[in-house]
């Protein structure tokens, strides 16, 4: 697993991922912004940080809702699930 100091760094990494998905979805560039909240997520499984991650999910299907046209999006949001189904 990963040491204190380490999972702060990445724990710093997807909150800046996040920050920057939030800013491209005010944007209106949703494609983009799911991309990033999907590098956070993935983050967020490699330490353990599934409680931020089920706000990711959330987050993820506000945004899919808002930009209902990406079907590729939806896709993505599915591989996300299963990803976090598989760790329980």
């Amino acid at each position: 697993m990963y040491n204190n100091d380490i999972k702060e760094e990445k724990e710093i990494e997807a909150i800046k991922l996040i920050d920057w998905a939030e800013t491209l979805a005010d944007k209106g560039e949703g494609d983009k912004a799911i991309d990033e909240y999907e590098k956070a997520a993935q983050i967020y499984l490699d330490i353990g940080g599934y409680i931020k991650l089920d706000e990711l999910y959330i987050r993820i299907t506000q945004l899919i809702s808002q930009f209902k046209n990406n079907i590729q999006a939806l896709y993505r949001l599915k591989s996300i699930i299963r990803k976090t189904e598989e760790l329980k």
